[in-house]
């Protein structure tokens, strides 16, 4: 784990950013400026005008392939098997499972985890269950910074502002007309994210595709995304305007479905079969909460005694009547 920190920034200081941002103990752990100067003055690449800068000390990067390593070599050490094969079947029966291979094996259990990711809606549907869940396709993209505008140790940086992009009168004229393309020039959702990369190049992303789509293993670029999440960055760090008629090259991108609940909140738990339990939904978080969502998955299993945020997660919160009352008052979006 590398602590290099996240940083929320806007243009306006009186944007809630947080829910619990101005309490005593949330000040105590982080660091809250609302002062133009002292914010240019400590991050002197962001825009002048940058009016709010919530610094979260507590966070950072983890190499989510090594980590994932790392546990698979434990579980083997503790007499787990791994096993890389397409399901083709589940077979329920009164309290066991028969799960049928793609090679023809078999495998059979008395309790199964569905954890498929994107894939998920496909799993549960041998099942004959429904979730609520969904895909949307997001992208990132690495680029060098032969300019050096961002600094090599500035934190992973997300602009919480909604915003409309700027684009010249006859571009912007251009774009209205075609039917296709005038997206672009509605306003944007807030959370474009940067953060400096080995080798003098920097990573981009901003997750503002709403659309449902189905997951598949191949994804095609998007010849737009550079120069529209670059045109967005610019908007509080100036440095990167100079690039936006010309993205350094080469260009890495790379994309992923985000599969999500209305409220993006994820579903860890026991389904409607006995001894069939999920974990997924893990749109935009999945590295940071994996670890703490298969603990809560093995305390449902292993029938031990549940955190009190349990149901807030539980697969079948939709169909108890004090989580729907909660849910009703709940007016995110959550997408991260």
């Amino acid at each position: 784990m590398e602590f290099s920190g996240y940083h929320f920034i806007s243009h306006n200081a009186n944007l809630p950013i947080f829910k619990d941002e101005n309490s005593q103990e949330f000040l105590n752990q982080n660091e809250v400026i609302l002062d133009r100067k002292n914010i240019h003055k400590k991050y002197s690449y962001l825009d002048k005008k940058i009016e709010k800068s919530v610094f979260i000390k507590n966070a950072g990067n983890v190499d989510s392939i090594t980590m994932a390593n790392m546990m698979l070599k434990v579980a083997k050490k503790k007499g787990a098997t791994f096993k890389q094969a397409k399901i083709q079947n589940l077979i329920t029966t009164s309290h066991s499972f028969e799960i049928l291979l793609e090679d023809r094996s078999t495998i059979d259990c008395d309790q199964i985890v569905l954890a498929a990711g994107p894939f998920l809606d496909q799993m549960v549907e041998l099942i004959d269950l429904k979730l609520p869940i969904w895909n949307t396709l997001q992208r990132k993209f690495i680029t060098p910074d032969p300019l050096h505008v961002i600094p090599k140790k500035m934190p992973f940086t997300i602009y919480s502002d909604p915003q409309k992009l700027e684009w010249e009168n006859d571009e912007r004229a251009y774009l209205k007309s075609n039917d296709k393309l005038k997206w672009m020039t509605d306003i944007m959702p807030g959370a474009i994210h940067i953060k400096p990369e080995s080798g003098n190049r920097i990573k981009m992303g901003w997750a503002y595709s709403t659309k449902h789509e189905n997951p598949r293993w191949q994804i095609q670029n998007d010849d737009y995304f550079p120069e529209i999440v670059m045109r967005g960055a610019s908007k509080f760090i100036p440095g990167l305007k100079k690039y936006i008629d010309q993205i350094p090259s080469p260009i890495i991108q790379y994309g992923g479905f985000y599969i999500r609940t209305k409220e993006n909140w994820p579903l860890i738990g026991p389904l409607k079969i006995e001894n069939a339990f999920v974990v997924g939904a893990l749109a935009g978080f999945g590295s940071m909460m994996t670890c703490a969502a298969g603990q809560l998955c093995a305390q449902h299993m292993t029938d031990q005694e549940l955190p009190w945020y349990a149901p807030f997660f539980h697969p079948n919160r939709y169909d108890d009547p004090k989580m729907k009352k909660y849910l009703s008052n709940v007016n995110i979006d959550g997408q991260l």
